[in-house]
């Protein structure tokens, strides 16, 4: 491996792989450190927090270290040693049993978690929980339905699945009241975690003829925000 060869220590961007696999190791067990997210968007989340794995013990005795105001491990109340710059950067409690417990549920269902299909009439959103996984039907306008879908798969297994300009308009169509340009972007990039190339490379034309048929503030305010990256 070039880690190996050259010598050098790699850090891992993981923040959306927890619990994944890359040729039967999972992510976290490869790199030097791996850093991944408990974003509210994320697999298993507690409203914010991120996880550091590492197998070097020293590594780890640092971080520990210096996210409790740079104490020693060993120190008690009675006998506190202060041997670095530290920080208060730690999950709460609370936050912390909500992510174990998410983590133990889904360290016991099967690997398929959640799949979200639109509807429409039905007036109301229903989850079904299988030995499969967890299937979530929400309604969408009944104009917009029948767009923006396509055939997957071959001869039997072929199924009908969103394009991903029709999954963001869906996705959006759950978030009402946006109707500034920056409030947004930061809901596309930040809060749903979109990469900017990868929405760059999403059909704007056909973005735009989908989103005015919602009828609501937010996917005008997609609309504006297309049309503007498209006049930059």
């Amino acid at each position: 491996m070039l880690k190996e060869k050259y010598q050098f220590y790699i850090i891992e961007d993981a923040a959306c792989s927890l619990g994944t696999e890359y040729k039967d190791m999972k992510v976290g067990t490869q790199a030097d450190i791996s850093v991944f997210s408990l974003h509210p968007r994320k697999f298993i989340t507690t409203g914010e927090g991120r996880l550091i794995t590492t197998n070097n013990e020293a590594w780890a005795e640092w971080m520990r270290s210096y996210k409790h105001f740079g104490m020693g491990s060993g120190d008690t109340r009675s006998l506190v040693r202060f041997e670095r710059i530290g920080s208060n950067h730690k999950l709460s409690d609370v936050l912390t049993a909500i992510g174990l417990d998410l983590y133990r549920e889904r360290k016991t269902s099967s690997s398929l978690q959640y799949a979200t299909s639109a509807t429409y009439k039905k007036e109301r959103s229903k989850r079904y929980d299988t030995p499969v996984g967890s299937f979530l039907y929400q309604d969408v306008p009944a104009g917009v339905y029948p767009h923006g879908v396509m055939f997957a798969g071959e001869g039997e297994h072929r199924f009908l699945i969103a394009s991903a300009e029709k999954a963001l308009c869906d996705e959006l169509y759950l978030t009402s009241g946006v109707r500034s340009l920056g409030r947004l972007e930061h809901l596309l990039f930040e809060d749903l975690r979109l990469d900017l190339p990868a929405f760059n490379q999403l059909d704007h034309g056909a973005l735009m003829l989908l989103a005015v048929h919602y009828k609501t503030a937010t996917l005008a305010t997609l609309v504006k925000f297309v049309r503007k990256k498209i006049n930059a």
